[in-house]
């Protein structure tokens, strides 16, 4: 009878493992193929195998670099080559299985796509990762890439403009890149004109309140001659129109804005001190000295953006500017005038912005060299400007 039992019993198992094997898949114990990033002091490991019952199975792995016991049905192994495979026993109530799993070993990590979240940008906007939907082969290495440039550009001067972003990732001295162009648009227009300071005050002049104030400015400086005071009067105006805007991630196709003229009012006091090399009446070389300030208007913009992004902006501020250098002129400063001045100016204003309320803007202070060449009144003029330092708070 037991041997009729035992008998039945192992026919049952058999029938069981050989359903078993009919039904199983290939693989099912080693566990899926797996990739491994490369570290510089090859310290890389990676888990293998699947979990299971260490009971019912009797498992042995073997293969390159295995960290510990090889007989758990899932192992941590070192690869160094680029493939390793590593090939496991299991033993059972049916017997001995074989399976396999192979590890690759992989030394870069690739950029596979950059997807913007954005539409567009404006000139000068930020530009951040977090902008973009990034994905690395392997996955999990989106943090290491980096991005250039980060700030939104756009040197058409107005209108719309493609600007391209490099995507970067640098691993172990390998560098993935990614190449993306994004839409920047620029609403300060590039076109203006400015009337000549000299006209504005010849205009000035002609007007009674205008005569008047040059005349008490005339008369508090007679007793400190050869210092002249003058106006100060330049109108600039911009010229143009920015069809396109991005608001709030929105391209506007139809927007506008116009600008009213900047105007710049102020009073200056230029003084030339003769030196040894003077001569009455003949010219010769001059010490010239200038200070003058006043006040500047605007320019006062009206932009239509959207609803949520239109705005009237009224900018008034303050300016005050000192230059000192060398004059050499013959006769007179219409006959021949040479004359080099490092200039110091200073500026700052208040702005007030429809829906914004007031903001101050920032205090900027520029130091340059400026040259001038003037002959035969006016007949010849030429002139330079060097930007030597700039400053802003």
């Amino acid at each position: 009878m037991k041997t009729i039992k035992s008998f039945i019993t192992s026919a049952f198992v058999l029938l069981l493992c050989l359903s078993a094997q009919a039904q199983a898949p290939t693989a099912q114990f080693a566990g899926e193929d797996k990739e491994v990033m490369a570290l510089p002091d090859s310290s890389q490991t990676v888990e293998i195998g699947l979990p299971g019952s260490t009971t019912e199975y009797c498992y042995e792995w073997t293969g390159d670099d295995i960290k510990t016991d090889p007989h758990q049905p899932v192992i941590t192994v070192n690869p160094k080559k680029a493939s390793n495979t590593y090939r496991v026993k299991r033993t059972g109530a049916c017997g001995v299985e074989e399976d396999e799993v192979i590890v690759t070993l992989k030394d870069s990590v690739g950029i596979v796509s950059v997807t913007p979240k954005r539409k567009c940008y404006n000139n000068g906007d930020a530009i951040s990762l977090s902008d973009f939907e990034i994905v690395t082969e392997p996955t999990g290495y989106e943090s290491m890439v980096t991005l250039t440039p980060t700030t939104a550009d756009n040197d058409a001067g107005w209108g719309q403009e493609d600007m391209e972003l490099t995507f970067s990732l640098d691993y172990n001295g390998r560098v993935s890149t990614k190449k993306l162009t994004v839409k920047v648009f620029n609403e300060d227009l590039a076109a203006t004109a400015t009337t000549g300071s000299s006209i504005m005050k010849e205009l000035l002049k002609e007007i009674d309140n205008g005569k008047f104030w040059v005349k008490k400015a005339g008369d508090a400086v007679t007793s400190i001659s050869p210092c002249n005071p003058d106006y100060i009067f330049d109108v600039n105006y911009a010229a143009g129109t920015a069809f396109q805007y991005c608001c709030n991630d929105k391209i506007i196709e139809n927007g506008f804005r116009f600008d009213f003229p900047y105007v710049k009012l102020g009073l200056s006091v230029e003084c030339d001190f003769p030196t040894s090399l003077s001569l009455p009446l003949l010219g010769g070389i001059y010490i010239n000295l200038s200070v003058g300030g006043g006040i500047n208007m605007g320019p006062m913009s009206i932009n239509y953006r959207g609803e949520e992004c239109s705005s009237i902006t009224i900018p008034v501020g303050l300016f005050l500017s000192f230059s000192g250098g060398v004059k050499a002129k013959a006769i007179s400063d219409d006959i021949l005038t040479l004359q080099g001045n490092v200039v110091a100016e200073a500026k700052s204003s208040l702005v007030w912005e429809v829906g914004h309320g007031v903001k101050w803007k920032p205090l900027d202070v520029s130091v340059s060299i400026v040259g001038t060449a003037t002959m035969l009144y006016g007949l010849y003029t030429e002139q330079f400007s060097y930007q030597v330092w700039t400053w802003s708070l």
